[in-house]
């Protein structure tokens, strides 16, 4: 087996994202901690993310412990849009807004499994964004119903869709049981996913399972997660998949957000599958803070 350098610190896949692509993309960073998160903007004072990213386990050793939310001093965690960098600063058009609260999903809740269920939150800044050709809400439509449809046709279809994160970019080790992922993205990238059918997603996440037990009658049948796996356009591309600092990224399906990152078996193959928190199910909790939305509060 070789163990040249370039086999063992392989990229994980996906392309850089060209300026503006993805307005609605943002860094969530969580300090003194080098930890990440994405998220997808929902108006200008609202941003959608994963729940997992704003609460702590307390005792992470065992599935199914009990979480609480993070600590009620918000300052050090930042929200950063409008930019391709890890490191706004050196990048023009950037916002940097700081936290004011954050929200979790009432149905938020992490099983023995190491899965979440209903893997949504919301997190207020403490001042506007400024919309431009660089800063937008994520595609919703106004109508719920159009958006559920949509997923379901989407999934059926398997439909091609895009998501965008500043996540790990690296793997140090080919035995993917072991492996030890790395190098935060230095730049926001961009991955190809193809949706699957609830049935699909299970024989792979049992075949491919990483880090969970493959359990018969797989909970990904409940309503609340998609499920996606990353598309290699040639035969000789590389391996790509969502990674460790992904978690509440926006997935795009046609034009529409149709979830946020919430887990994946694994980060070395495009065979891994990526189970996502579905948009259209927690609309509920979300329509007041969404800009289209009849319901919006507005400021």
């Amino acid at each position: 087996m070789s163990t040249s350098k370039e086999e063992d610190l392989r990229i994980i896949g996906g392309r850089y994202a060209r300026r503006g692509e993805f307005p609605h993309a943002v860094l969530i960073s969580f300090r003194p901690h080098s930890s990440s998160c994405g998220g997808g903007i929902l108006s200008p004072l609202y941003v959608l993310t994963a729940c997992h990213c704003t609460v702590t386990i307390s005792d992470p050793s065992t599935y199914g412990g009990i979480f609480q939310k993070k600590s009620g001093d918000y300052s050090n965690t930042r929200v950063v849009a409008g930019t391709l960098t890890r490191d706004p600063p050196h990048d023009q058009g950037y916002q940097l807004r700081w936290v004011f609260r954050w929200m979790q999903h009432p149905q938020c809740e992490f099983l023995f499994t190491g899965e979440w269920l209903f893997d949504t939150a919301i997190i207020q800044v403490a001042a506007r964004f400024f919309f431009n050709e660089l800063v937008q809400p994520i595609p919703i439509p106004a109508i719920p119903y159009e958006l559920f449809a949509a997923v379901k046709l989407y999934q059926v279809v398997q439909r091609t869709c895009h998501v965008a994160g500043w996540g790990f970019t690296a793997a140090r080790r080919s035995d993917s049981r072991n492996a030890h992922y790395s190098n935060p993205s230095k730049y926001l990238k961009t991955l190809l996913l193809r949706l699957m059918p609830p049935y699909y997603c299970n024989l792979l996440l049992c075949e491919y399972s990483r880090y969970r037990n493959c359990i018969e009658n797989y909970t990904l049948e409940t309503p609340d997660r998609l499920c996606a796996k990353s598309v290699r356009l040639t035969e000789h591309a590389r391996d790509g998949s969502v990674c460790g600092g992904d978690s509440g990224s926006t997935l795009i399906c046609g034009g529409l957000a149709v979830g946020t990152v919430s887990y994946t078996s694994g980060c070395i193959s495009h065979k891994d599958p990526v189970v996502y928190s579905r948009i259209d199910k927690a609309l509920n909790f979300i329509s007041k803070y969404y800009i289209n939305s009849p319901d919006y509060v507005g400021e």
